[in-house]
């Protein structure tokens, strides 16, 4: 089925997804002269770091791109402590701004954009203005469930169900209550 849905830009690269790392792939795309546009399922940029509530750098235990480094470095070098949210999200978004990339926020893909070949040539986004369309060159799916990439015919491996550990970090102040 095809629908006419508005093409909101025509870009080079078109990068997905809110993480550190998709700012500084825009903006190494930029900087090579390539005209970008950003698009975040998130309300901010920094999601990998945020959402995931990441704010000490363990570079044993959490892939963090140069970028995010940065971020945490200038918050332990000035006051040593680990950065606060808006530390992070509003940093990469006025990085985006400084560069000239534009971005959206709270947009999610919805479809691919194919060329006369059958090639991935931009995305399909909704968010609260409806539907809109980015057509690009190359698309970069930053997204943390590789969204893009799921509707591409990119194979993908099966959860494998079994035994796993998983951790959780409560920062507090004071005491923590007893357990009931």
């Amino acid at each position: 089925m095809q629908y006419e849905v508005p093409v909101y830009c025509d870009v080079d690269v078109l990068g997905v997804g809110g993480s550190t790392g998709a700012v500084a792939a825009a903006m190494a795309a930029a900087r090579q002269g390539m005209n970008v546009f950003c698009v975040s399922t998130f309300p901010y940029f920094g999601e990998d770091i945020c959402s995931y509530g990441r704010y000490w750098f363990d570079p044993a235990s959490v892939n963090v791109n140069p970028l995010g480094e940065q971020l945490y470095q200038a918050c332990a070098a000035v006051e040593g402590r680990v950065p606060r949210p808006m530390e992070v999200k509003y940093p990469l978004e006025r990085a985006l701004i400084d560069a000239e990339i534009p971005f959206l926020y709270q947009s999610f893909p919805v479809a691919l954009m194919r060329d006369a070949e059958g090639q991935v040539g931009g995305c399909v986004f909704a968010n609260r203005s409806g539907f809109l369309a980015v057509r690009a060159k190359t698309v970069i799916d930053a997204t943390d469930r590789a969204l893009v990439g799921r509707m591409t015919r990119a194979g993908f491996s099966a959860f494998q169900p079994g035994k796993y550990t998983f951790e959780r970090v409560v920062v507090t102040t004071g005491t923590p209550p007893e357990p009931r």
